[in-house]
């Protein structure tokens, strides 16, 4: 029973503040004399709520692959060298991300370090670097209006689509809060389309 409290309890709160933004934009429309209010502000404030939450609330290694992607920043940062791929996929080891590109990880390896030095644990560290993963988020959401504003693109149902599935996209909502060298591919994509 409690196993079931706690994602019920989650739901009732995404579900209330989901009504709540619904409420606020229906208040803001109906007061500004017919003007329809911008929707990315309650988009990217959904964005940033949703990957706290799974940021924080993630189990340590529950990601896809997150503990093969530490493991990789871990190599870099306590060997000073590039790992050599020498497992399969699945083994325990978990070192099948060895074969990645290596900027992500020699990214990472000064704040894996930051944050053993600081006497962080093995949980600790992983929300740190996930953090990290969130500040590139948040740098590729002003990649995607930059863009647009390039691009010259003022048609609001455009822009709110676009942004929208940059902020709330599912599986790049989940992706983009945890240890995944994606996040910094999607940025250089974000960056080029500059």
């Amino acid at each position: 029973a409690m196993r079931l409290l706690v994602p019920f309890l989650l739901t009732l709160v995404a579900l209330g503040i989901g009504s709540l933004l619904w409420w606020q934009l229906y208040r803001r429309h109906r007061y500004s004399g017919g003007k329809r209010p911008s929707l990315f502000p309650a988009l990217l404030a959904v964005g940033v709520l949703c990957r706290l939450a799974y940021t924080f609330l993630t189990p340590t290694f529950y990601a896809p692959d997150e503990q093969s992607h530490f493991n990789h920043i871990k190599f870099i940062a306590t060997h000073d060298e590039f790992a050599t791929q020498t497992t399969r996929l699945g083994d325990p080891a978990n070192e099948w991300e060895h074969n990645q590109p290596p900027l992500y990880y020699l990214t990472l390896a000064p704040l894996y370090r930051f944050a053993e030095m600081i006497g962080f644990n093995q949980a600790g560290s992983v929300l740190f670097l996930r953090s990290f993963s969130f500040l590139l988020w948040l740098l590729n959401v002003w990649f995607g209006i930059t863009l647009l504003n390039r691009l010259q693109i003022s048609d609001r149902i455009v822009r709110t689509l676009f942004l929208g599935l940059l902020c709330l996209l599912p599986t790049y909502t989940f992706s983009s809060a945890a240890i995944n060298n994606d996040n910094l591919l999607i940025n250089l994509g974000g960056a080029l389309l500059c």
